[in-house]
């Protein structure tokens, strides 16, 4: 789907037929994939169980630009993280909906050309980028959006900085 995001990382769900040993089937499932795509790991779960709807997303923003650029985007993301309220009034496919898109980040960490986001989808799934943009955007941010690269890092956290100072603006 063209929607803006980048990802490491993704969630499916299979039903099989019979019983199968979770490794066997990864192994065999990743024998079959195109070059590049590979599945990390399996989870059993119970019939008619949901998956789970996982909340713990980490993403990971950067920006390509001037050392100026990185800086007001770095800049801009300590500013939404000292932000309280964002109030985002966003028109859905049937109705519009009155939302505070700073309630969606859990956690932000900035080095010099990123920030990794950590939502918090339990009340809403919106879309990462549009709440990214509209986030940067609320506090008087303006850069061009093809500048921004937004990475789903997977659930686990990867995709942390390495070998750079870490500020951590979420007080």
């Amino acid at each position: 789907l063209p929607v803006g995001v980048v990802s490491e990382c993704e969630y499916f769900s299979a039903y099989l037929r019979e019983a199968r040993p979770l490794q066997a089937s990864l192994e065999a499932l990743n024998r079959v994939l195109p070059m590049g795509l590979r599945i990390l790991g399996l989870e059993k779960l119970p019939l008619k169980k949901q998956p789970r709807n996982d909340s713990r997303e980490t993403y990971r923003m950067e920006i390509i630009g001037t050392e100026a650029e990185r800086l007001a985007f770095r800049e801009a993301w300590e500013k939404v993280a000292d932000t309280e309220s964002l109030p985002w009034t966003r028109e859905g496919k049937k109705n519009v909906q009155q939302l505070d898109a700073r309630t969606f980040f859990t956690h932000i960490v900035c080095d010099a050309t990123a920030c990794l986001l950590h939502p918090d989808w339990s009340q809403k799934y919106v879309s990462p980028i549009a709440l990214c943009l509209y986030a940067l955007q609320s506090v008087g941010y303006t850069a061009d959006p093809r500048k921004f690269r937004l990475t789903n890092t997977a659930a686990t956290g990867s995709g942390l900085f390495s070998g750079s100072a870490q500020a951590d603006p979420h007080r």
